[in-house]
């Protein structure tokens, strides 16, 4: 007996040392390689995560195999203990309330999904990359389908503009990405239906894109492009506080040329030359872990609550601007990102009577982008249309995954101050303006065919249907003509 034992404990350790110098062997090449993705990307092989994994199930076995009993008797209970965290893992995956997207990003090509610190474009699809999303809400599970062209565009390549017809752009940030809708249903391609053979649309956005993001993609790919209209996506996200969020957070890694055209952006070597590590890789696995993201969103919904109580929302509404400054200065928006979304919302929700000085500085920041962009366009004969898209919480009070992680399930927010200041913007520029949110709000919600993902935030197949359907007669509405000077 202790002879088969030890066999079987000498086959485990040569088992161990197989697996060790096999995970060195592809972190070294692809060290070698120098772009962390080679072996990893290409054959699915994390080797910091086969090391663990193997170490989860090696080690117990090893454990058991031992002639000590106190050693066989804590490694049975240890290979237990991981079998039950196991089986826990499972069961929460099938349970709602667990706060992320739902959505799963699996790359079918090779190299990295998005090139995150992007001097060109700061943030921006690679070309030529092709990805699947699944989808994970509640009742409602899909795969959906992504190929980027040469230009970093989501759908077919670009070609000539035919003749006789007229092109449109729809730029904005991820609800114009629209990854987890199929790209027939995009709201781009259901007005191309709307207009048959007269108009072909590009849509092209990006995960928090705000008007500095899109003026300076724009400048780069417009020219190229042949438009006759540009139709810019704004949402309340563009305008919220903190580091890599918002225009406030992108303009001070931007460069500007003497003009005030963006031409770059620049960041900290170390952080722009940053890898997707292997070790980066599987902290992004664990990330991705139910039993993580519980107890993670308990922590995050925990602080919240102590600065942000739930029967406080009205009163934040209607405070006057000073007391608004003071009661957000608890939070650290750098480190607190959910906090800084959620103290935006709150800071756009309310009148533009009591807006706050940070508010309305955030404001003039994105309305000279925007405006930078209607003179470059207005230069080439290009129209130019703004649209503004509902926060979901402002549509319905009913509880949603993302409102009970804030503790904040019985709130509806109102209309609020930004589409009016944004209004008035266009008013003085004399630029069409479309605020979604009276269809939105009128529209019918039945629970099994909502507007928006509940926990992912984003339009659905039937918002995207109903964006395009109020958006068709506005575009086809001529824009005002800008007074000549004499």
């Amino acid at each position: 007996m202790n002879e088969r034992r030890d066999q079987i404990r000498r086959w485990l350790w040569y088992t161990e040392a197989s697996l060790l110098l096999g995970c060195l062997a592809i972190y070294g090449i692809d060290y070698w390689r120098g772009d962390g993705d080679g072996i990893i990307e290409q054959f699915r092989l994390n080797p910091v995560e086969l090391l663990f994994w193997g170490q989860v199930f090696l080690l117990p076995l090893l454990g058991m195999t031992s002639r000590r009993e106190s050693w066989v008797n804590g490694s049975l209970l240890l290979l237990t203990t991981i079998l039950l965290l196991l089986v826990l893992e499972r069961a929460l995956r099938y349970l709602p309330g667990t706060h992320h997207s739902g959505n799963r990003l699996e790359n079918q090509s090779g190299g990295a999904l998005f090139s995150r610190y992007d001097t060109v474009y700061f943030k921006n699809y690679l070309p030529q990359r092709h990805f699947l999303t699944h989808v994970q809400e509640a009742g409602f599970e899909a795969t959906i389908e992504n190929r980027i062209n040469s230009r970093g565009i989501r759908g077919p390549e670009i070609g000539p503009k035919p003749a006789g017809t007229k092109r449109s752009l729809l730029l904005g940030d991820s609800f114009l990405q629209a990854d987890e809708v199929a790209f027939e249903q995009t709201i781009g391609q259901q007005l191309e239906r709307m207009w048959g053979d007269s108009q072909r649309v590009i849509q092209h956005g990006n995960p928090s894109w705000s008007p500095l993001l899109e003026l300076n993609w724009l400048l780069r790919q417009g020219p190229s492009l042949a438009l006759d209209r540009v139709v810019v996506f704004l949402h309340y996200n563009d305008f919220f506080p903190g580091r890599w969020v918002g225009d406030e957070g992108y303009t001070p890694f931007a460069r500007f040329d003497e003009a005030g055209n963006p031409r770059g952006f620049v960041f900290d070597p170390d952080v722009s030359a940053q890898k997707r590590s292997a070790y980066g890789r599987f902290v992004e696995s664990w990330q991705q872990w139910a039993i993580w993201q519980r107890y993670y969103a308990w922590q995050k919904r925990r602080g919240l609550l102590q600065r942000i109580p739930r029967t406080a929302g009205d009163h934040l509404l209607r405070m006057p601007p000073e007391a608004f400054d003071q009661a957000q200065s608890v939070s650290s928006f750098d480190q607190q990102l959910q906090e800084a979304k959620l103290w935006g919302l709150l800071a756009t929700s309310r009148d533009t009577a009591i807006w706050d000085a940070d508010t309305r500085q955030r404001l003039a920041l994105s309305e000279r982008y925007l405006a930078r962009m209607a003179d470059w366009l207005a230069a080439r004969d290009i129209d130019f249309y703004l649209v503004l898209i509902p926060f979901p919480w402002q549509l319905a009070a009913a509880t949603s995954p993302q409102k009970a992680y804030y503790g904040w399930e019985g709130i509806r927010l109102p209309r609020g101050g930004l589409a009016d200041h944004l209004r008035h913007f266009a008013q003085l520029r004399d630029l069409p303006f479309l605020e979604l949110y009276p269809t939105f709000a009128a529209a019918p919600k039945p629970a099994d065919d909502p507007l928006y993902f509940p926990q992912d935030g984003h339009w659905t197949e039937r918002g995207h249907r109903l964006a395009a359907e109020t958006l068709y007669p506005f575009l086809s509405i001529p824009p005002p003509t800008p007074p000549q000077d004499e």
